[in-house]
C-alpha cells in the first residue's frame, strides 16, 4: 500500500521504491558528470534526488531493508565521482 508515494507497510512496494530511487540516483550521476562539482551537489542536494530520497525514508519504515545499503554506495558513488 503507497500513501503520497511512501509505502506504508514494509515488503513489496517498500522495496520497488528503494529500486526505483537507486535506478534514478544512477541516472542522475550519468547527468551530473557532465556538470562542475559545486552545480552538480547544488542540484543533487536541492531539487533531484536528496529531497524525495529523505521524504521516503522518514515516511516509511525500512530501518531494516537491506536495499538500503546498495542505496548508500549508490549514494556514495555519487558523492565520489563528483570529486569534491
Amino acid at each position: 500500500m503507497i500513501i503520497l508515494g511512501a509505502p506504508v507497510v514494509t515488503g513489496i512496494a517498500q522495496d520497488t521504491a528503494i529500486k526505483n530511487k537507486i535506478d534514478d540516483l544512477s541516472t542522475t550521476t550519468e547527468r551530473l558528470k557532465l556538470l562542475h562539482s559545486h552545480d552538480a551537489l547544488v542540484i543533487l542536494k536541492n531539487s533531484l534526488a536528496i529531497p524525495k530520497l529523505l521524504y521516503l525514508l522518514r515516511t516509511s519504515n525500512c530501518g531494516d531493508n537491506p536495499l538500503l545499503r546498495k542505496l548508500d554506495e549508490a549514494l556514495r558513488s555519487v558523492f565520489t565521482l563528483l570529486q569534491f
